[in-house]
């Protein structure tokens, strides 16, 4: 089935789990443990599975970065990120470029939030290297991708730059997916990794480990 038919080695594992019991109780045909784990190892390295192409390169690059720098210094989940919108109401620089406030559709709960007990506005706080913004600053990053995607109907933060319709979660764990994968090649970044990463720097930033 592996070599003839050209199977991917997940089929071909499948085929095996069903046909364990039924041969085991027939025939007496054992065809689990050490001999099957070799044999998968073995297709695995014969035709390794073929990593298809993401899609999402196609985005701007300040979209890219926008997104992932402010869900890097936000801690936010995909939801919350998805939920932000660009409203002049909700979507405020201050003046002197150095803070920005983001805030979700009005509507919009978070899973540990209920109707009454939202949280607050998020505000971020620029990178400064003197009198200039850091070059991932994600307050900057955030303030050009923005500028770069006017949206006259206000909707939410993080847009398709052709269509403007909004990324879904799944397109913004992607993307972020993507950016994690791209600074370090042969990782499998999860979408809440970037979670983890935001709460460690959070806790870099008030305590040393020295």
């Amino acid at each position: 089935m592996f070599h003839v038919r050209r199977r991917a080695v997940p089929t071909v594992a499948t085929y095996v789990a069903a046909l364990a019991d039924p041969l085991s109780l027939e025939f007496n045909i054992t065809i689990r443990g050490r001999v099957l784990d070799l044999l998968k190892k073995g297709h695995f390295h014969q035709r390794p599975p073929v990593k298809r192409p993401r899609i999402f390169w196609s985005l701007s690059k300040s979209l890219r970065k926008a997104l992932f720098l402010v869900a890097m210094v936000s801690g936010l989940r995909g939801s919350q990120l998805h939920a932000l919108i660009r409203h002049p109401s909700w979507l405020v620089f201050s003046r002197d470029g150095r803070r920005v406030s983001l805030a979700p559709f009005p509507k919009f709960l978070a899973k540990n939030e209920r109707e009454g007990h939202s949280l607050a506005p998020i505000v971020l706080q620029a990178w400064m290297e003197g009198l200039h913004h850091h070059p991932f600053c994600p307050v900057e990053s955030l303030r050009r991708y923005v500028g770069s995607t006017s949206d006259p109907q206000h909707t939410r933060l993080f847009i398709w730059p052709d269509t403007h319709k909004p990324l879904s979660r799944i397109h913004i764990s992607k993307v972020l997916c993507g950016v994690t994968e791209e600074a370090d090649p042969g990782h499998a970044p999860k979408g809440h990794e970037v979670r983890a990463m935001s709460a460690t720097m959070a806790f870099l930033r008030h305590f040393s480990l020295d």
